[in-house]
């Protein structure tokens, strides 16, 4: 998937650690000690590249008829920079990269769902760079993005408002990868489609005619603290479709 090592890393050990967590091979103490050094390293490893090189698109070029945006609603833009753009698109592909592992920890590990605030702030920020990086840059390294782009794609929150607009941001990704990477575009396009349908499904109830619930079930074990022996939503939704399928 073209990053960095220690990176990688990472993602093996949160894999490794999922079989523990379902089979209960390990205690809660130390469930917690190892994804908590896990979620230390990854923020460590933040380039910070947000807050001092992007801005807002729409602030960029202020009008007085325009009512303010906020930077998670506005799209974003290089401001003044030594670096050439290729090299900073570079750099915030490996940001892409760093914010899929958390989602991957924190879905995978702490049984966070798409409908939790952690989640829905990670999804939108992945798929801001995503766009800027993919869509409105012309890169073919980008194509190293594909499980960045499944892992984003597959915390969409069926309740959120944007979810539509997400979801066809993400199919416009996919179609422009497909044009340049070795991985399997078309499979990973269809698991998602899978995974979404399953997800609307799983909101709607018997005589909702395909609308979906606006209450979210309380009723998640992970509200009681526990981390271990249960099927979180990861498993449940995500975890067989990302075993099928290699993601580059």
């Amino acid at each position: 998937m073209g990053c960095d090592r220690r990176l990688l890393n990472i993602i093996s050990d949160i894999t490794d650690l999922s079989f523990e967590r379902f089979s209960k091979g390990i205690s809660e103490t130390n469930y917690q000690i190892l994804c908590n050094e896990m979620r230390r390293k990854l923020d460590s490893m933040s380039l910070n590249l947000m807050e001092t090189m992007l801005i807002p698109e729409s602030l960029s070029t202020p009008s007085a008829s325009s009512e303010p945006s906020t930077p998670a609603e506005a799209e974003l833009c290089l401001i003044n920079s030594e670096m050439e753009v290729e090299e900073f698109c570079f750099l915030l592909s490996c940001e892409v990269k760093r914010l899929s592992t958390v989602v991957y920890l924190e879905c995978c590990l702490l049984n966070k769902t798409p409908e939790d605030e952690m989640i829905q702030q990670l999804v939108k920020q992945i798929f801001s760079l995503l766009e800027f990086i993919v869509i409105k840059n012309d890169f073919k390294w980008y194509s190293t993005l594909l499980w960045s782009v499944f892992m984003a794609s597959s915390e969409i929150s069926s309740l959120s408002k944007d979810c539509e607009e997400l979801r066809y941001l993400a199919l416009q990704i996919l179609d422009i990868l497909e044009k340049t990477t070795l991985g399997n575009v078309g499979r990973t396009r269809k698991i998602l489609l899978d995974i979404w349908k399953r997800r609307d499904l799983e909101q709607s109830d018997d005589n909702s005619y395909g609308y979906v619930r606006k209450t979210i079930d309380d009723g998640n074990p992970k509200n009681d603290g526990l981390f271990l022996g249960f099927t979180n939503d990861w498993e449940k939704f995500v975890v067989k479709e990302d075993y099928a399928i290699s993601l580059a």
